[in-house]
Parts: structure tokens; C-alpha cells; sequence
């Protein structure tokens, strides 16, 4: 790469190092930067130390989450229109015209099939009213008809087949013009340590050494299936427990666990720091995530050397082969994904190199935005 690149702006609502799809838009940045490329970010909010021209917050510090996206959906507009048209951009926010646009799938779609999350029947009828009432809903849903129809747009980046496979369905013009580029990993991060570090990393935790342990993280419980799986521990041998990482609020789910009188077996860690330590301590991870773009604590475990249960709903199932690293399963069937949890338990743990490094996947995104 040479200072002869390109210009090329990154549009994002926040710009942070913390965050799914914020800290890929964060590592690009610095992949850029590093690569000789004169990048910009067009940000809402910028939560990160880089305080200089290259960084410009774009909005006004509105409250709540419907204002703050009408306008960076304005702002960036008219930044993106303002710019040179030597310069390329690419957008991990909603935002229609951007050479590139990074997709986590229309928001319909995350509507339709995440209602399968909920517990019961009246539940999901519940839900499915709050967001018919909610104009948040509504104006995403407008948003997605303006960016995947419009013509200024050369690529869609699709993060797995099943959401490429989402908006060809739901944008049929727009599907030429998608590809599938899955997220990429840190190997020098995330490897399997030894028998002693995993056995340190267990005493990290507070984990008991000789169990097996089931993990699971996120921060959104509900919709990544963590009532379905407590649900299915019943149905584990008595040795096998549940390491819990992540989540705003666990009292429903401790409840959960005491009704079904396995609340010794489930161990809740609140938020954690070193997440390759974490995913070390396990014996499997499960992810029985009802919808997931692509899911980066799937390729993370695997990279770990840890075998993961996960769903077909997850894009980082495609790294999945049954039997060899992990299961895909029915998260709706607690004694299926007992099942499967168990055998996952009995996979010999090895490190997994299908998925591309994060510097492989930025050579591609770069390409795309200079081609």
C-alpha cells in the first residue's frame, strides 16, 4: 500500500474499540492508517482517546436512541455528498450511497426471526406489539428500503451466507452487487494455552477444576438463548456446569436456574475483561443465539481450541462441522441441545483455522473500496 491509495471515509453512528461492529470499523481504521491509506471517520459519537482531524463527530448529542439515528442518518448524508468523488467510502451504519456498505442483514428480518426468542406465546405477542408501537422499527425498516435500492451503492458486505441469502430475498437488485466477507479473528489473541494456564484460568474465575464446563457470553440474554439453555442443563450429567459471561441483568435467570433447582451448577460472571482466558476455561461453548449476523464468540472459542453448539441462525455456523468442532442444534428443544451439548463435551479439543484473520479480511475490504 502506498500514500498514493485512495482517500477513503468510514461512516459509523459510534466509534469505539468496544462493540461488535464498532471495534471492526475501529481495527479497519487503524488497518488504513497503517497501510499508507488517508481515512477520515464520520462518527455520531466518538468514545475513543483519538481526539484530531481524522475523527469528526457529525451530529448533535441528542438522548435517545430514535433521534440519535435520524441524525446521523442526516448528517452523514450530507458529509458523504460534500466529499470529493475520488473519495471511497464504506459505512458500518445506516447510511445509502457509500461505495461499501457493511450489512447485518435487514432489520425485518432481525424482527421476524428474533420473536422465536421469547419464552411463551403471549410473549412473543407481546413483543411483536412493542415494536409494531415503536417507530424506531419502523424508521429502520424505511432506512433499509433507501440503502439497499440505492444506485450510488457498488457492494454490499454481507457477513454470512444466511444474510446474504436475506437480502437477495428481501432486495432482489441488491443482490449482484452482495458478497459474503465473514468477520475475522486475532490469532495472536485467541489460541488454545495449555493444560496448567487452563487450569489457572478456571481459579481466575472461581470454577471448580475438575468439572465440565459449558460457557456462554453476550449481553443480550434474551435473544441470545440463555433461558433455553438453563433450560437444557437439567438434562447434562450432574458434573457438567454453566460459566455465565456478560449481561446487564441476571436476577430473572438466577431465578430460573433456583426453579429448576440447579442454581449450584450455574455460575454467573458478570462481564470479563481477558475473553481468551475465558473461553480457555471452558470444555464447550454454547451459543443458541435465535438471530446473529455473525456471532464473533463462535470463531473466537474455536480458535481456542474450544467446541461450540450453536445455531443455524448464527452466521459463524458456517465454520461449524458437525461432530468435528461442534453441533449446529434446535435451541427450542431443550433435550436436543442437551444432546448435543453433551457430545460436544467428548470432542477432542483442537484448534480451529478455518476462519480468516482480521488482517485478511481488511485486505479484502480494502480491495473492494480500490478496485
Amino acid at each position: 500500500m502506498t500514500t498514493a491509495s485512495p482517500q477513503i471515509a468510514l461512516f459509523i453512528r459510534n466509534f469505539s474499540q468496544y462493540g461488535g461492529v464498532e471495534r471492526v470499523c475501529f481495527n479497519f481504521f487503524h488497518y488504513l492508517q497503517n497501510n499508507g491509506f488517508s481515512t477520515t471517520v464520520y462518527c455520531g459519537k466518538n468514545s475513543t482517546n483519538i481526539h484530531d482531524k481524522r475523527i469528526n463527530e457529525i451530529t448533535f448529542p441528542f438522548r435517545g436512541r430514535l433521534f440519535k439515528e435520524v441524525s446521523f442518518w442526516l448528517a452523514a448524508q450530507k458529509r458523504l455528498s460534500a466529499l470529493p468523488k475520488s473519495v471511497r467510502s464504506m459505512a458500518f451504519s445506516p447510511v445509502p450511497g457509500c461505495t461499501a456498505y457493511r450489512s447485518g442483514g435487514p432489520h425485518a428480518d432481525f424482527m421476524r426471526r428474533s420473536l422465536k426468542a421469547q419464552p411463551s406465546t403471549s410473549a412473543r405477542l407481546q413483543k411483536q406489539v412493542k415494536r409494531f408501537i415503536s417507530p424506531i422499527n419502523h424508521l429502520l425498516v424505511s432506512f433499509d428500503r433507501k440503502i439497499y435500492t440505492h444506485p450510488g451503492t457498488a457492494h454490499f458486505i454481507a457477513l454470512s451466507p444466511f444474510i446474504k441469502s436475506d437480502i437477495c430475498r428481501s432486495f432482489p437488485e441488491a443482490g449482484p452487487k452482495t458478497c459474503v466477507i465473514p468477520n475475522g479473528i486475532n490469532k495472536n489473541k485467541f489460541h488454545p494455552l495449555n493444560a496448567e494456564e487452563r487450569n489457572a484460568a478456571r481459579k481466575e474465575f472461581g470454577l471448580p477444576q475438575h468439572a465440565r464446563i459449558i460457557g456462554f457470553c453476550s449481553t443480550n440474554f434474551e435473544l441470545k438463548g440463555l433461558y433455553q439453555l438453563i433450560n437444557s442443563i437439567p438434562h447434562l450429567t450432574e458434573d457438567v456446569i454453566l460459566a455465565v459471561a456478560g449481561g446487564r441483568n441476571s436476577q430473572k435467570y438466577e431465578q430460573q436456574a433456583e426453579t429448576l433447582n440447579i442454581k449450584e451448577r450455574i455460575f454467573f460472571l458478570g462481564k470479563i475483561k481477558d475473553m481468551p482466558l475465558f473461553y480457555n476455561s471452558l470444555d464447550a461453548l454454547c451459543h443458541p443465539s435465535f438471530y446473529d449476523t455473525f456471532g464473533n464468540v463462535v470463531v473466537e472459542a474455536l480458535a481456542c481450541g474450544v467446541p461450540v453448539v450453536t445455531t443455524e441462525f448464527v452466521g459463524a455456523s458456517s465454520f461449524i462441522q458437525d461432530g468435528y468442532n461442534g453441533f449446529i442444534t434446535d435451541p427450542l428443544s431443550s433435550k436436543l441441545l442437551a444432546e448435543h451439548l453433551q457430545k460436544s463435551l467428548q470432542i477432542h479439543k483442537a484448534a480451529s483455522t478455518d476462519c480468516p484473520s482480521e488482517e485478511e479480511i481488511f485486505e479484502q475490504y480494502a480491495k473492494i473500496l480500490t478496485e
